[in-house]
């Protein structure tokens, strides 16, 4: 976990020191560094629910009444 937050982390000085060297605007800021901030606590969550939570899991729910439909009409 604190690996990642040191990968965000220079990820985010990174971008900060673009944004800045290359003079954009305010809201560029705010999409960038809010889309940032999204994918780390997106990326935290699966990590600290790997155990209790899979893809598959999602891809089941999503997916499983439409497959149910259509092994039902053969």
């Amino acid at each position: 976990m604190i690996g990642i937050a040191l990968v965000y982390g220079c990820i985010l000085l990174y971008e900060w020191k673009y944004l800045a060297a290359r003079n954009r605007r305010r809201r560029t800021y705010f999409v960038v560094l809010g889309s940032l901030a999204a994918m780390f606590l997106g990326f935290e969550a699966i990590y600290v629910f790997k155990e209790k939570w899979a893809l598959v899991n999602v891809v089941e729910t999503v997916f499983g009444p439409i497959q149910k439909l259509l092994f039902m009409k053969q």
